[in-house]
């Protein structure tokens, strides 16, 4: 028995992704992918396969997290949710009423040994979705 969840090897799954991916791109998009095109899209799917089998490994539940406005109508000092630049801790964080979303943040639910996987008092953040404030 295998220990990857497709039944085949990493090597195996990246090479009929990316045939898959050069199918679409060739012909149906109409792209003439060179041999670095394919090198590059063979090295991404090479990069993603080994993120899926890290976070596979960590039996908690992985979600993208969009603050609500109802939820999360303003940012905090110290909000663990929200962040308003990328550099937050480098810059001083700073307060104030939330205007849009620009990127999602990242949530970790569980344990990790894949119990308390509902239970709110262990929900990690991963990375706190990027807010941009309003009048910042």
């Amino acid at each position: 028995m295998l220990a990857y969840p497709s039944e085949d090897p990493p090597d195996v799954t990246t090479r009929n992704l990316q045939a898959q991916l050069d199918d679409i791109l060739t012909v149906d998009m109409g792209y003439d992918l060179s041999a670095k095109s394919q090198t590059w899209i063979r090295e991404m799917l090479e990069k993603a396969g080994e993120c899926k089998r890290l976070l596979m490994k960590q039996r908690a539940v992985f979600k993208t997290f969009i603050p609500d406005p109802e939820r999360f109508p303003n940012k905090l000092r110290d909000d663990r949710y929200l962040a308003n630049n990328e550099n937050e801790e480098k810059e001083g964080m700073v307060e104030g009423e939330v205007w849009f979303v620009m990127a999602p943040g990242l949530l970790k639910q569980g344990t990790g040994r894949g119990t308390n996987l509902n239970d709110p008092e262990f929900e990690t953040v991963i990375v706190p979705a990027l807010v941009r404030l309003r009048y910042e």
